[in-house]
């Protein structure tokens, strides 16, 4: 082989240096993109941090005289104004990236076409190949710039995805520390207004009542559900136009029915149901303070129809979690206002309708796990086939059971709130008897 040309045509160095310019600037330049998101998701956090914490201290100083509309704008508000900015700032984030990755794109290929020009020409001119590895090192030197460029997009993409998971799982999680700072409202509003006499009157001075128990919501009710109304105002109006974010407790993909107004944007729905639920849990331990008698109980009633009104007019699912622990709270107030004698058989009726649901649910699934045709590969597997089906039996029945005694749980802790209760109402409960029937 001929000895390599020790001075090099000029545009053959140029070439060489041009490539490894190139692929040195597209490092860089990737170093200062993932820089950038890192610095807007810290950002991010710092603004969602100052606004639960702002939120917590307003919240602190409300009670039950406090105006909804300062309550929900300064507190949940607040937070979700905070969320919204995040989730913006992410995506101007992205917009950001992506130009600079076209750039960097644009550049690779002028850059590579000049580069590519500048070696035809000189192979041209020597065709002796006497500087061969100096050829190789240009075009070795721009191959890595080009597979550079495209990583750089990647990895930018990657770490975008990365920064929109982290961000939107803090924005959930301010969310959540938003109502839980409204709940503390909410309770502190209840505990302030409602009165024991709400749920156990004095029936001997019946004749000095101005209004019948149940004829009306109490104030504390109404009071609460101004708060509430007031958040899911000020949240419509935060949440129309965010991308979307799921709650990990609530289900996404939430089907909507044209009867249903104010669904259009699906963060409104998951809010909405976030919500209801963590009321659920707020309104049954205040309740859960006061014993009541049966006509308390129809107070109590009142009460809690006008929360599940309030949760059905807001959740399009009427058969979301929230919704049905909403509706099962109202049936549970019966427990407080039918005759004590009629308690064994409610907890029999309330038995047989859980382990019934539970039954219906277990079959609808096997039907969705079947593809809609109602059958496993199991049915016709043989003898083996029958032992799998029996332990499935065993294991459905147990399910069923376990449901069963969870709902009658669930009501015997409603009968314990009773201004009568002995524990003699709860005598001729016999789950071996109910399972025998």
């Amino acid at each position: 082989n001929p000895n390599p040309n020790p001075n090099p045509d000029p545009k053959l160095a140029r070439a060489v240096a041009s490539a490894s310019a190139l692929r040195e600037s597209v490092d860089e330049e990737l170093a200062v993109a993932e820089t950038f998101i890192g610095g807007t998701e810290r950002l991010c956090r710092l603004h969602l941090d100052a606004a639960v914490d702002a939120c917590e201290r307003r919240s602190g100083r409300f009670d039950g005289r406090s105006d909804p509309k300062e309550v929900a704008q300064t507190g949940i508000g607040r937070v979700l104004r905070a969320s919204q900015s995040a989730l913006e700032a992410v995506e101007r984030a992205r917009d950001a990236n992506e130009r600079i990755c076209d750039a960097i794109g644009a550049r690779t290929r002028d850059a590579s076409a000049a580069i590519e020009s500048d070696v035809d020409a000189f192979i041209v001119d020597d065709p002796t190949g006497g500087s061969s590895r100096i050829v190789e090192d240009a075009t070795g030197s721009l191959r890595i710039a080009r597979r550079a460029a495209e990583a750089c997009r990647v990895a930018v993409d990657g770490r975008h995805a990365e920064c929109v998971r982290d961000v939107s799982d803090a924005v959930v999680e301010t969310t959540r520390k938003g109502l839980k700072s409204l709940m503390f409202v909410v309770e502190k509003t209840l505990t302030g207004l409602q009165r024991r006499s709400d749920f156990k009157p004095n029936e001997e001075e019946m004749e000095t009542w101005t209004r019948f128990p149940g004829q009306e919501p109490t104030p504390a009710c109404a009071a609460a559900l101004a708060l509430v109304r007031e958040a899911h105002v000020v949240a419509a109006g935060c949440l129309e136009s965010v991308e979307s974010v799921e709650f990990e407790s609530v289900e996404s993909s939430v089907p909507r029915e044209k009867s249903d107004e104010g669904f259009t944007d699906a963060n409104i729905g998951t809010f909405a149901e976030e919500c209801a639920s963590m009321l659920h849990k707020t309104v049954l331990a205040h309740v859960a303070r006061f014993n009541h008698t049966a006509t308390g109980a129809l107070q109590l009633k009142r009460d809690v129809g006008e929360f599940d009104a309030f949760v059905r007019s807001i959740c399009a699912r009427k058969s979301s979690p929230a919704s049905r622990a909403w509706r099962d709270a109202l049936d549970r107030c019966n427990a407080l206002i039918i005759p004590a004698h009629a308690l064994p058989e409610l907890l029999r009726e309330t038995r047989a309708a859980a382990v019934a649901d539970a039954e219906a649910e277990r079959a609808r699934r096997d039907i969705e796990e079947a593809g809609g045709l109602g059958e496993k590969d199991g049915d016709t597997a043989g003898d083996d086939g029958d032992t799998a089906g029996g332990d499935e039996e065993e294991r459905r029945a147990r399910v069923a059971k376990e449901a069963g005694d969870a709902a009658v749980q669930e009501m015997v802790r409603i009968i314990h709130l009773r201004a009568d209760f002995h524990p003699s109402m709860l005598k001729v409960q016999s789950p071996k008897k109910d399972d025998a029937e």
